[in-house]
């Protein structure tokens, strides 16, 4: 991913949307972020914010 750490920061603000993090880190479309997140954390986004926040709120 361009800009991993970026990303899972701004993944934890649930105010901030998926296609905004995708904008913001260099992407041009949500289907390319996903896919590199994909090949990278072997989840989506949304899955990797839904992961964080079950661990933060435990």
């Amino acid at each position: 991913m361009k800009h991993k750490s970026n990303e899972r920061l701004t993944l934890s603000k649930k105010e901030v949307t998926i296609l905004e993090i995708a904008y913001k880190t260099g992407f041009s479309s949500i289907g390319s972020f996903n896919r590199a997140s994909k090949a990278t954390t072997f989840q989506t986004p949304t899955e990797v914010r839904k992961t964080y926040l079950a661990m933060v709120n435990n």
